[in-house]
């Protein structure tokens, strides 16, 4: 059975690692998969002529699809609440799968439910303090307002996109297309993006200057393949390095600061690395020599996952503070010695 699936570090088709190079082009002959738009939104015609033409020449050719798929859930006036809309918008997706996925999912490596900004949704406004309350470490965590308000919204999103997930065929990756150029600070994107919050849905970024699990959309980084970004091809070295990055529950402003000293240096030194979250690191560590990791931002979780780590040869990396782990030596050691 055809599958395509990914994880931390790689994209798989039928368990074989695979390098997504996606154009939105049918005739750009560099790219190995072609994403095919189709409106399945509330106002959807549910005619598809072009895109089975589109698709029959992809089939001819050998190439890839990405579905990339509109809901509608980009308008910030869009009613997440309205569940006759909620109701039509799985009709037409149902609609689509059935007669149109269904004729291509040999070749159907994926499917895109959202592009655009993290979504600022007016008619849950309202509802921000009320999130606030049932989260009170985020009331006290001293984060900027606005960067409260971007992880709110994503919560909006994630929690609309789980309920359309079970209507959507468990060998198609869901993939979510963000424009994050606006948010200046990496250590905050890692926040906002962590897998606790997105573990069900591939990213592809858009202007993300980190290196985090996603496909790099049109410009930035990203480490599983590259959507209308064809400057450079070629996969990147597999890094030995990686950065433990804290728990929601234990990220504060003057943490964001220190990981984003982390970024800054270990791009200017040129190294090599990618990002591992606390909760999820005991299942992505493989590959990795070297974890970095901040003792004010570990739980006792994390503590006992790098002990774990150094039992599988692993080096501690510690910034600032030591952590107490065996063998563990500094960042700033570390820099001049990696090679």
């Amino acid at each position: 059975m055809f599958n395509s699936f990914f994880d931390h570090s790689k994209f798989y088709i039928n368990d074989k690692p695979f390098f997504p190079i996606i154009s939105s082009d049918i005739q750009n002959e560099t790219a190995n998969t072609v994403a095919i738009k189709a409106d399945c939104s509330n106002f959807s015609t549910l005619i598809f002529e072009e895109e089975l033409i589109k698709a029959n020449k992809l089939k001819k050719l050998g190439k890839y699809i990405i579905w990339d798929v509109s809901l509608g859930l980009e308008d910030p006036d869009f009613l997440l609440s309205d569940e006759l809309q909620f109701k039509s918008i799985l009709q037409s997706l149902n609609y689509f799968i059935t007669n149109i996925f269904e004729s291509f999912k040999e070749i159907s490596i994926g499917i895109a439910l959202y592009t655009g900004k993290i979504p600022r949704y007016n008619s849950q406004l309202s509802s921000f303090e009320n999130w606030l309350n049932a989260n009170p470490f985020y009331k006290n965590c001293a984060l900027e307002e606005r960067h409260l308000m971007y992880l709110f919204n994503c919560e909006l999103l994630t929690d609309y996109m789980r309920l359309i997930a079970p209507n959507i065929p468990d060998e198609l990756p869901m993939i979510l297309k963000l424009d994050v150029t606006e948010i200046e600070s990496n250590a905050y994107l890692v926040h906002l993006l962590s897998k606790e919050r997105f573990e069900y849905f591939l990213l592809a970024l858009k202007g993300a200057k980190v290196a985090l699990p996603a496909i790099s959309w049109e410009s930035g980084e990203g480490i599983l393949g590259k959507f209308d970004n064809l400057s450079s091809t070629s996969y990147k070295k597999t890094p030995r390095v990686g950065v433990c990055f804290a728990s929601s529950q234990r990220v504060t402003q003057s943490e964001l600061v220190q990981f984003n000293n982390i970024f800054d240096s270990l791009s200017l030194n040129n190294i090599d690395y990618r990002v591992l979250d606390e909760v999820f690191a005991t299942e992505q560590w493989d590959g990795l020599d070297f974890i970095i990791a901040r003792k004010n931002s570990l739980s006792p979780v994390g503590i006992r996952m790098l002990q774990g780590f150094l039992a599988a040869m692993g080096t501690t990396i510690y910034h600032e503070l030591p952590i107490g782990i065996s063998n563990e030596i500094s960042f700033d050691e570390f820099k001049k010695t990696f090679r």
